[in-house]
């Protein structure tokens, strides 16, 4: 896939849609930024794309501030509203 969004002059991408585990384990590496290449591109950076991913689901507003409680408890969700 890197392959094909480098000849579409893609150098840049952000993801969300990934598997659970694999989040948790980049999120707990801090790898969740890293240079996409394809696996037959060996050293070569031809194909690289700098990727990020987004931690967690980011699909509603309390899982955007991830796992961490403290950072959680820090704001009222109230209907998909932060509340100050």
């Amino acid at each position: 896939m890197s392959y094909l969004l480098r000849q579409a002059n893609i150098t840049n991408l952000a993801i969300n849609r990934v598997h659970y585990a694999v989040k948790k384990f980049l999120a707990e590496t801090k790898d969740l930024e890293f240079h996409w290449r394809q696996l037959w591109a060996g050293k070569s950076d031809k194909t690289d794309v700098f990727t990020h991913m987004f931690p967690f689901g980011g699909y509603d507003i309390p899982s955007t501030c991830g796992p961490d409680r403290k950072v959680r408890e820090k704001k009222v969700f109230k209907r998909n509203f932060i509340i100050k």
